[in-house]
């Protein structure tokens, strides 16, 4: 910072004839900010900081953990400390624009993290930008910034002024606007995009092993992945930072065994309680297609089917760690007849005519697995959605939660 870029900023402004001094964004991804901060600031005092809010993914209006104290540390060090909502690889390939998320969103990056500004990342496909994952007839591509306006007028709206005395009156007419129908129609669908925007952030932070764009929420992760997270690497700080305080499912489980009180956000509750808002998103928009008139497509669409499929893999999970008092190979048993659990769900048969792909991450990416004493190194591609599961029963090796933490 003080050898190269200053001097050169300085170089650049010296031959233009200008005065001022723009502002240098330091980005923290890789940089110990405040430190940078301590020697630049006397040299050039208009240095910006910059983090991810919830890594590379939208989980929580609720941050907290060593992230967000690397938000205070910043925002204390600098004069402006910018949010960045990055990548968000939970939300793909989905629309998304839940303007009561965003604002309790925005508030918290005020409150919390105290930051001034906002740098704001596409909803989806970022990696395919301009274009979307939606399968058109004739192989036509949607544009993300026609899909996708009502995401980047929430965060307008809320990055501007976080408080309107006007909200739902406002939201009505921009949506029946879009929509080409009545106010009280408007205020369903608002209803629908609120209810649907819980789903993905509520099943990435309490199931997840990382907010990385790697992750892509919990599309393709075996049985033994979600059972077991530890043995797949949990991304330091993800549970502490990316949502309120709770449990992991093999956690809930060894509680449930040795009788132990539970405490804070728990997985079978999120599993209900994202059933319940795809549902309550699907009520809303119950009867309203006679009174849509355009982009009638865009309002039907929400990933309740989804969030059902992806709850019958979670009861699974549970019945198996239920059922599991030491290590077992090769595969998972399968129970003969457990009403609740499913051994492979078809997350692709749901969405292969609807879109391209479920992620716009294809480059190779480097996977961590231990194996005992051993770590494993290999590469994954996050592929187009084809093939039949999503989520499968067959396995190397799982672990009961009590074994389950060893290294």
């Amino acid at each position: 910072m003080n050898e190269t870029i200053i001097p050169g900023i300085r170089d650049g402004l010296k031959a233009s004839g200008r005065q001022d001094e723009p502002p240098i964004i330091l980005r923290s991804h890789d940089t110990d900010g405040p430190r940078v901060l301590h020697e630049a600031l006397p040299l050039y005092k208009n240095i910006y900081t910059m983090s991810k809010y919830t890594g590379e993914s939208l989980t929580t209006y609720q941050p907290g953990g060593p992230w967000g104290e690397t938000h205070q540390q910043l925002a204390a060090a600098a004069p402006i400390h910018i949010e960045n909502v990055h990548i968000l690889a939970n939300l793909e390939p989905w629309r998304w624009a839940s303007p009561t998320f965003v604002k309790k969103t925005m508030d918290a990056m005020h409150r919390v993290h105290h930051a001034k500004g906002l740098h704001l990342y596409p909803q989806a496909s970022y990696w395919d930008w301009p274009y979307t994952a939606d399968k058109l007839p004739n192989g036509e591509r949607m544009l993300q910034i026609d899909r996708d306006k009502m995401w980047y007028a929430v965060w307008g709206r809320y990055a501007w002024k976080n408080e309107h005395t006007d909200d739902m009156s406002y939201w009505q007419k921009v949506v029946a606007q879009e929509y080409g129908t009545d106010e009280h129609t408007a205020q369903q669908i608002i209803k629908a995009l609120d209810e649907s925007g819980e789903i993905a952030p509520k099943l990435l932070r309490r199931f997840g092993i990382t907010e990385g764009n790697r992750q892509c929420l919990l599309l393709g992760m075996k049985i033994s992945q979600l059972v077991n997270p530890y043995k797949y690497t949990i991304y330091p700080g993800f549970y502490e930072s990316c949502g309120p305080a709770g449990e992991k499912l093999i956690e809930y489980v060894e509680k449930e065994w040795k009788g132990e009180k539970h405490h804070g956000e728990l997985p079978l509750d999120i599993v209900e309680q994202c059933v319940k808002h795809g549902d309550n998103a699907v009520e809303a928009l119950k009867g309203l297609s006679s009174k849509i008139t355009r982009n009638k497509a865009a309002s039907e669409r929400t990933d309740r089917n989804c969030a059902n499929a992806f709850a019958r893999s979670i009861k699974g999970c549970a019945y198996l760690l239920n059922n599991s008092d030491s290590f077992c190979s090769a595969r998972i048993a399968v129970p003969s007849n457990p009403t609740h659990f499913v051994t492979r769900i078809s997350i692709p048969g749901l969405t292969a005519e609807v879109v391209l792909s479920s992620f716009s991450m294809t480059a190779p990416i480097a996977v961590t697995v231990r194996t005992g004493s051993v770590t494993h190194r290999t590469t994954c591609v996050c592929p187009p959605i084809t093939g039949t599961s999503s989520f499968s029963h067959t396995s190397s090796t799982c672990a009961s939660p009590r074994a389950a933490r060893q290294p």
